[in-house]
């Protein structure tokens, strides 16, 4: 008889295969977790330009509409960069900018925690 057709059914085997599922839906979570940091992050860092621009350059009304669409071009299968959704990233750099007893860093896990859940 072959090994290869052996089937283990063993307690022992169970809780072995247990442990490795367990690992890997835990490593799928925290890159979950990571990669949506690095999102928020991203989406601090052009909410807190298109903001600075708008304090700044005499570009109008249109600008929002106008990045979406460069955006929207150079990056052609990336979701997120909507007209709404850069006016998202906008009012959460303006709240979280307003309220600085809430945000003192903006690599503190707890933020990207709460903000994740």
């Amino acid at each position: 008889m072959s090994n290869k057709n052996i089937i283990i059914k063993s307690d022992d085997y169970r809780i072995f295969i247990k442990q490795i599922k367990n690992k890997i839906q835990a490593s799928q979570i925290k890159a979950a977790i990571s990669v949506n940091k690095e999102l928020l992050k991203l989406y601090w860092f052009i909410g807190s330009e298109i903001v600075k621009k708008q304090e700044t350059a005499n570009w109008g009304d249109g600008l929002l509409k106008q990045v979406s669409s460069d955006l929207q071009k150079e990056f052609p299968g990336m979701k997120g960069f909507s007209e709404t959704n850069l006016k998202y990233m906008k009012k959460w750099y303006s709240f979280f900018v307003k309220s600085p007893q809430v945000v003192d860093d903006l690599d503190n896990a707890l933020i990207f925690q709460s903000l994740l859940v």
